[in-house]
């Protein structure tokens, strides 16, 4: 099985009905790529409980792919990812 790196969030973050545990809205995570977005998104939340933030099952729900560097968020040479406070924004060339 290959790897794979992924950015796990929770949509809507930014607009504010959304309940932020910690600051926290996005992680990154290398996983199998042969998981499914389910499968991705309970290691991210098991990840992010180990390391000592308690959010519930769930409290992700949007997986993409960072590594594909052809049809993932980061398509193009210098596509960038930033990771505001409540956001995530690509800037895209």
């Amino acid at each position: 099985m290959a790897e794979a790196l992924y950015l796990v969030t929770k949509a809507n973050a930014q607009h504010g009905g959304e309940t932020i545990i910690n600051g926290i809205h996005a992680v990154l995570i290398n996983s199998d790529d042969g998981g499914t977005d389910a499968q991705i998104i309970a290691e991210a939340e098991a990840q992010v409980v180990a390391g000592g933030h308690p959010i519930p099952s769930g409290y992700f729900d949007t997986v993409a792919a960072v590594g594909d560097l052809t049809s993932g968020p980061l398509p193009t040479d210098e596509d960038t990812l930033i990771i505001l406070p409540l956001a995530t924004q690509a800037v895209t060339s």
